[in-house]
């Protein structure tokens, strides 16, 4: 049972994954740019967990101010920065509804690094990190995910407010937890319905991402600027997306690029 426990959350997060990819409509992304970017996620979150430690040294309490006001947003800029490095910059990220699969792929590698030490500590505690915990971090990714291609795309001019609410939902999680709540039934019920509450909204908003993401990827926007362009991009010689920082088919940056178009 317990090498169960431990094997569960890999065998979900392929499960998350071939989910995630499935939510694209328009043409699924490449295996070995969305492996490559859980496998970044996967690295940040060895980080994250090293933050996590040092935290718990130096509080051994874990205060919930600490959590809340340092390591969920210091999560959220984890799992954004593996998005910059890798998938951002790629020819693949061709379309809204991307930003919400390279942000899930890096938030469950993320999550999933991130929750080793509970599992070798407490292996039993893989099946609820699995339907749970590493979901959590998902989400988190998927938020970033979502707002960083409205950027791409000269939809939204900053990705900021994906930042800000990826971090309350995780900072939201972290202090009723702290509280004592738990989504397997806890002595402290009121925290507990607020973890609760917390994951529900995730899951509301990262349902309404993947539908706009896909509205905007089918005729939305982004895809009318695309039919519209009137500029080739000087490096590859495709059309640019009218308001988008970067060339849809190569990935340069596109430094002529003026004012995002209504």
């Amino acid at each position: 049972m317990e090498i169960l426990g431990l094997i569960i959350p890999f065998i979900a997060s392929v499960g998350w994954l071939l989910w995630l990819r499935h939510t694209d409509r328009l043409a699924q992304e490449p295996w070995e740019l969305l492996l490559n970017t859980f496998a970044l996620g996967s690295l940040a979150g060895f980080i994250g967990l090293a933050a996590l430690t040092g935290v718990v040294l130096i509080e051994p309490d874990g205060l919930w101010s600490t959590k809340v006001v340092l390591l969920a947003p210091l999560n959220v800029a984890f799992i954004t920065l593996v998005l910059r490095l890798l998938p951002y910059r790629r020819p693949e990220w061709n379309e809204p509804i991307d930003g919400v699969v390279y942000g899930g792929a890096a938030g469950l590698g993320y999550g999933l690094a991130y929750t080793l030490l509970l599992l070798f500590t407490d292996p039993l505690s893989g099946f609820r990190s699995a339907v749970f915990t590493v979901p959590i971090y998902m989400l988190a990714g998927l938020i970033a995910g979502y707002y960083l291609s409205q950027v791409r795309f000269g939809i939204s001019r900053t990705g900021f407010k994906g930042f800000v609410i990826a971090t309350l939902y995780l900072g939201g999680i972290e202090l009723a937890r702290t509280w004592g709540g738990d989504v397997m039934g806890s002595a402290h019920p009121l925290a507990s319905a607020v973890v609760y509450g917390t994951n529900t909204i995730g899951w509301v908003m990262a349902m309404w991402a993947m539908d706009q993401s896909n509205r905007d990827s089918w005729y939305g926007r982004a895809s009318r600027r695309l039919l519209l362009a009137d500029r080739a991009c000087q490096a590859c010689g495709s059309q640019l997306v009218s308001g988008g920082a970067y060339c849809t088919h190569c990935g340069r940056p596109d430094s002529a690029q003026g004012e995002v178009q209504p």
